[in-house]
């Protein structure tokens, strides 16, 4: 499920245990069940690009991230509870960091919070007083970085591009074992069922930017377009961007 970006976020009203004017927030996603909400905490905008000696640019700051911690907020009363999470790699790993902006999801059965991190393990996850815990047995090998994450039923994780059969094709991994299957598609986006993804995929031209949706089957050859083009600049005016919901 696609995480809402909006800052400040508006609470319900309840039993509230943070205010967002404290805890500033520019990030929440669901729950699975919906019964949930986190939202991530950042003392400063994650978003803000900065002049960075070198660049020829404004960019987002390297290995720099104001963020705080998250909020659990339950959604049919209101209430909330906040934990601080240290900025990071923590004691275990110190030379790890995380991007300037790297919000927190609930895993999938919704009683712990993960985030990504641009270096190993790659992810973390956490219990909701804020406390490093191991990963779900699950969800060891997800990645951060692809959207489709782990499957309905639990038993696969979407993975990364391959590009070793077809030359435009991704990984799924069994969620117990790591063990990995090649599927068509350049970027796993979500899950359509169990067997099957929608997926961003590129035309003739081998345009990286010229993308379509396609759904992909797992064991299958071959493609199913489910949207036209978009166009092959990155930064066209009006470039359209998918939402998904589950459902």
């Amino acid at each position: 499920m696609t995480a809402v970006r909006a800052v400040p976020f508006l609470f319900p009203a309840g039993d509230m245990a943070e205010r967002p004017r404290t805890r500033p927030v520019a990030g929440v996603e669901f729950s699975t069940d919906g019964r949930k909400l986190v939202a991530t905490t950042y003392s400063e905008n994650p978003d803000r690009r900065v002049k960075i000696d070198g660049s020829e640019g404004w960019d987002a700051p390297f290995t720099q991230s104001d963020r705080t911690g998250f909020h659990v907020i339950d959604v049919a009363s209101g209430s909330s509870s906040w934990a601080g999470v240290e900025i990071g790699g923590g004691a275990h790993n110190p030379e790890a960091f995380i991007n300037s902006r790297q919000d927190f999801a609930f895993t999938r059965d919704g009683r712990l919070v993960w985030s990504g991190m641009p270096t190993e393990p790659g992810e973390k996850f956490y219990d909701f007083t804020g406390r490093e815990v191991a990963p779900p047995a699950l969800e060891r090998y997800r990645d951060w970085s692809v959207d489709a994450g782990v499957s309905p039923d639990g038993q696969l994780v979407a993975g990364p591009f391959a590009g070793q059969k077809w030359k435009t094709s991704s990984f799924v991994l069994d969620a117990r074992t790591g063990k990995q299957r090649e599927v068509r598609g350049q970027q796993l986006l979500a899950w359509a069922d169990g067997n099957s993804l929608v997926a961003w995929d590129i035309g003739p031209d081998g345009n990286e930017f010229h993308q379509r949706l396609v759904l992909v089957t797992i064991g299958g050859e071959k493609t199913i377009p489910l949207s036209d083009f978009r166009s092959p600049e990155d930064n066209t005016e009006g470039r359209w961007e998918p939402v998904f919901a589950e459902r």
